[in-house]
């Protein structure tokens, strides 16, 4: 089953960094035909008929019934959308090749990165497979200590990486509206302070990926060197 057939509603991102983009923007799939009226109402400040409503042999008058906000996507963003419907599958597939591969090179490289840090709190370094994964993002976990560290020595060596995500009740906003402590949420604390993001697209090629790697194995040594 897919996530969009999964509750009555799904939300997916067309971000620049999504596995489907238009560069920005995003949908709601519903199967409830009210919900889906009312968000197409919505996402155009809230009015009863959208300008393609309003035009015909006769033209028919708008209302604002609801406060809503300017949240439609564009057509140019629909154009960008819509051929790379019939690619999704193909794409998913060359993903989950490069993320296999990491897996392997990593672990005959880097195969000591799983002894300080076999588990976060039971959760393997490299999760189990449950069904069919997206491979959106490719992550590692370091130490908490030496994750900045890491990242450092990674963008010496002109490898672009990212931390997705952190905890977000320790964000500033939230920690002060909330008032959530440190401590209060473990697992999702220490995968945030452990996790870093590798290179992840589907057209990143093998010696691209062995060039990360290497990167890796370099800047993992030299930190487990210094830490004695």
């Amino acid at each position: 089953m897919r996530p969009g057939e999964l509750s009555e509603a799904a939300v997916f991102s067309f971000y620049a960094t999504k596995n489907l983009t238009s560069g920005d923007g995003g949908a709601v799939a519903t199967r409830d035909a009210h919900v889906a009226e009312r968000l197409g109402r919505l996402r155009n400040h809230g009015v009863s008929k959208a300008a393609t409503d309003r035009h015909g042999s006769t033209y028919r008058h708008w209302d604002l019934v609801e406060l809503g906000y300017k949240a439609n996507l564009t057509d140019l963003d629909a154009a960008l959308l819509r051929p790379q419907l019939k690619l999704v599958e193909e794409k998913r597939a060359r993903r989950e090749q490069i993320a296999r591969r990491y897996e392997s090179l990593l672990r005959e490289r880097v195969a000591e990165i799983r002894s300080p840090a076999p588990t976060v709190h039971g959760v393997p370094w490299f999760v189990e497979p449950r069904g069919r994964s997206s491979h959106h993002l490719f992550t590692i976990h370091t130490w908490p200590e030496e994750r900045d560290a890491m990242l450092a020595k990674l963008g010496e060596r002109g490898i672009g990486t990212a931390v997705n995500y952190r905890a977000i009740h320790l964000l500033t906003y939230l920690a002060e509206s909330l008032g959530v402590p440190r401590g209060a949420l473990p697992v999702a604390e220490e995968i945030g302070d452990r996790t870093i993001s590798l290179p992840m697209y589907p057209t990143l090629a093998d010696q691209d990926q062995d060039r990360v790697v290497d990167a890796v194995a370099t800047a993992w040594a030299e930190l487990a060197a210094r830490r004695g």
